[in-house]
């Protein structure tokens, strides 16, 4: 080629000089030659997504690195107090006398009767119960949810989540095939709502009807 000549450069030739310029490039494993390098890589202003994921693995390691433990198990005649406290703060109504009720029918342990506590290592982060009920309206046996708590210092921790899979095991075990619940209008509805379409629950074959009775 003499002076003044105009070097012929081939499209080939052409990206494969573009891209062994960029400083954005990397090789490809294993590839030789001209074209041994890949199209530009995402620099780190284009991938902020990368920097940003959030760390769920927290969750999965409760009881490591000095977090607590969380454990499900049947509530005891010890729990009644601290089951009382909680839902008086979280109804602004203490009641003791209702949960003392409740934990004389379901605290048993009986087969088909089921009150649960979660605790973060000795502390109550939450309860639920339910009993499996038969041919009430024509339903054939299923699990019924009809109280759930969890203390609003333990949400996004897994406890509502962990109640509520323990429950289902043990109706599961009870050849029990779908299990139901109602959500209050009244209340912190959005929040009961979101957490059981999370669950996978769905709007049920029932309507509620009632009646004010006059005195």
């Amino acid at each position: 080629m003499t002076r003044g000549q105009t070097a012929y450069t081939s499209p080939a030739q052409f990206r494969a000089r573009r891209l062994a310029a960029s400083p954005f490039s990397r090789p490809t494993v294993g590839a030789t030659g001209p074209l041994s390098r890949t199209a530009p890589a995402c620099p780190p202003l284009f991938a902020p997504w990368r920097q940003r994921r959030v760390d769920t693995s927290a969750y999965k390691r409760m009881g490591s690195g000095g977090t607590p433990t969380l454990t499900i198990r049947p509530a005891t005649a010890g729990d009644i107090e601290p089951v009382v406290s909680l839902d008086a703060q979280i109804t602004a109504v203490s009641k003791p006398e209702y949960w003392r009720d409740l934990f004389g029918r379901y605290g048993t342990q009986e087969a088909g009767r089921h009150f649960l506590v979660a605790m973060l290592d000795n502390t109550l982060a939450g309860f639920i119960i339910g009993e499996v009920r038969a041919w009430e309206f024509g339903s054939p046996p299923c699990g019924w949810v009809f109280a759930l708590t969890v203390d609003p210092e333990g949400r996004l921790r897994g406890v509502g989540t962990n109640l509520f899979e323990a429950i289902c095991g043990r109706f599961r075990d009870e050849g029990v095939t779908k299990i139901r619940t109602m959500v209050s209008k009244n209340g912190d509805a959005k929040t009961l709502m979101s957490f059981f379409r999370s669950q996978g629950m769905m709007a049920g074959p029932f309507i509620e009807l009632e009646k004010d009775l006059a005195p």
